[in-house]
């Protein structure tokens, strides 16, 4: 086995240890990078070489997230069910924001969003306070200025049962 096949064997395992495949796992992108460097390798073709196994990945500025196409599929597409698509082609603001209650309504504008086409909120519960941090990171940055103000705009006014409803809803995701 070559130091290649090696330093990424080492990485299947570790993330093995932290639940992936079932779960995305954060580990520090400069670690990684200087353990590469230590044995002569390229962290990006160890990455590279993760990709043909399957096992993909998102930098951000301190980790690197990895996942599988099966993950990313599940949390950026809703089914037809959980999109509210039954024929009429838009998505319901409860299908999209589920156990939200009338908190769903306030937040609607959301789901028909371009930038955030197929989130589904449902899907997050699983992921760490870490991953959740990501995926907020990513949506944020798939809008664009106007969209980005009227989600603050939205947020900025809403009113305290509606805070509270969304404060308990991100305690369920394990946000509290």
């Amino acid at each position: 086995m070559d130091a290649l096949e090696s330093f990424t064997a080492t990485i299947v395992r570790n993330l093995a240890k932290n639940g992936f495949p079932s779960r995305k796992v954060a580990l520090p992108l400069e670690r990684l990078y200087e353990s590469a460097d230590q044995k002569g390798l390229s962290f990006n073709r160890v990455l590279e070489r993760l990709a043909a196994e399957g096992i993909t990945h998102e930098k951000t500025p301190e980790r690197v997230v990895f996942s599988t196409p099966e993950l990313d599929a599940r949390v950026a597409t809703p089914t037809r069910a959980e999109s509210g698509d039954a024929g009429s082609g838009a998505p319901s603001p409860n299908a999209a924001f589920p156990d939200l209650g009338p908190l769903a309504e306030g937040l609607g504008g959301l789901a028909g969003m371009s930038g955030l086409a197929g989130l589904n909120v449902g899907a997050l519960a699983g992921m760490s306070q870490q991953e959740l941090m990501a995926a907020a990171s990513q949506a944020a940055q798939q809008l664009d200025p106007e969209q980005l103000a009227a989600v603050q705009n939205m947020v900025g006014s809403m009113g305290p049962e509606q805070i509270a409803a969304l404060m308990a809803y991100a305690k369920k995701l394990g946000l509290g």
